[in-house]
């Protein structure tokens, strides 16, 4: 593969060949890049397992933010919807700041959005899954509440959303229930056996989500 980037110190082209994902990385980490930006094609199924996925391999390694877009999906001329989700996590809590100023950058409204995780239970515990979802919600809300008032400090109108469900889903669903124009996240860089049972929600997000999808990294 052909990796071609542009440089913005002597604004010449850069061509290396490799594999795609360590390439761009190691050019980032080589032009101490604050941010790649590249898109995503959103492969699943058996085409994923055989090609993998260059942007959630960016995404998972890079040194800086990354800024993904959907191939064929037109970028929005203008910001006007951002959405903030949030684990509650320390660098969950630093993407919020980041988005917090970037939204009022660009006078854009912002949702700051958690998903309390919520699987199927079995049948006959579903009457005591249901009692457990809604305390979660409850202490949820409540705790969202206190964060976006602790971060936000009245710098920008911002409003609230809390779901339940499997994170990665309901990011995506809310996003386009929105008509979101991106979404700001944090990435946890799982790693190891910790990624191969929880996933990587923000990778997940890239792979599924209908606009453009910023990822800062920790730190």
């Amino acid at each position: 593969t052909e990796i071609y980037t542009l440089s913005l110190h002597d604004a010449l082209p850069i061509f290396r060949r490799g594999k795609a994902a360590p390439e761009i990385i190691a050019t980032a980490q080589q032009g101490q890049s604050d941010l790649i930006v590249l898109s995503s094609h959103g492969y699943s199924g058996v085409q994923r397992l055989l090609l993998g996925s260059t942007a959630e391999q960016v995404v998972r390694h890079a040194p800086c933010s990354v800024l993904t877009l959907r191939e064929h999906a037109a970028a929005p001329t203008r910001i006007r919807r951002i959405l903030a989700p949030v684990d509650f996590s320390p660098a969950s809590r630093a993407a919020l700041r980041y988005a917090v100023e970037f939204a009022g950058l660009f006078d854009a409204d912002l949702t700051v959005f958690h998903a309390v995780l919520s699987l199927p239970p079995p049948r006959r515990l579903s009457a005591f899954a249901r009692g457990l979802e809604v305390e979660a919600l409850k202490q949820a809300r409540e705790d969202l509440a206190t964060l976006v008032k602790t971060k936000v400090c009245g710098a920008i109108p911002v409003a609230t959303k809390i779901a339940a469900g499997v994170p990665r889903d309901a990011i995506v669903r809310v996003a386009g229930r929105l008509k979101t124009d991106l979404i700001i996240m944090a990435t946890q860089g799982k790693k190891g056996l910790e990624r191969w049972v929880m996933g990587s929600t923000a990778e997940l997000v890239v792979r599924h989500a209908p606009c453009p999808v910023l990822v800062l990294r920790p730190g």
